[in-house]
């Protein structure tokens, strides 16, 4: 479950849970075996160190920034006065709006199901990669005093909207396109 509510008297805690981001060696492990078995034939020494060096390549990978950005949980609580979000408070009225993003559309032109016979291997593999880790890299922020401020991330496009739907309508805010 992508997020949790609760009441408790006149607050709302929510806790979202972001959504396990794809793994890049599970993509691309088909095209990484046969050269390294390859490499590992012909020279033990240069097949072991090749292995080691793709290894560390994967690990920097998988730890990149746009894949493990905005993917922790997170907790807030609501009451009719605001946001109460770690040790600060957003009053209702200095929230200009809560919005859906998605970091890695915000940097990227990306089509979706865009897979062309001149692409190679590895490059159709990443962009499934990616439209698989956009599918979940959506998030909500609060814009307060001009400054955007994550609620809840690592989430699904459903999931994000139903966050905005049930906190823009427990503070009243009116929801626009």
């Amino acid at each position: 479950m992508p997020y949790n509510k609760t009441i408790s008297g006149a607050d709302t805690i929510f806790v979202s849970e972001p959504e396990k981001a794809p793994s890049f060696l599970k993509s691309a492990i088909w095209l990484l075996v046969l050269p390294l078995l390859i490499l590992w034939g012909i020279n033990f020494a240069l097949g072991f160190i090749m292995t080691i060096l793709l290894g560390i390549w994967i690990y920097f990978i998988q730890n990149n920034k746009n894949i493990t950005q905005y993917r922790e949980r997170m907790e807030f609580t609501l009451n009719e006065k605001g946001i109460h979000l770690g040790s600060k408070f957003y009053y209702k009225d200095d929230i200009h709006r809560i919005i859906i993003r998605n970091h890695l559309n915000e940097k990227y032109l990306f089509v979706p199901e865009h897979i062309s016979q001149r692409n190679p291997a590895a490059t159709q593999t990443g962009l499934k990669l990616r439209e698989k880790l956009t599918a979940v890299s959506y998030r909500v922020d609060l814009e307060s005093n001009g400054t955007p401020v994550t609620i809840a991330g690592g989430l699904t496009e459903p999931a994000a909207y139903a966050i905005l739907s049930d906190v823009s309508r427990l503070l009243n805010l009116k929801i626009s396109n």
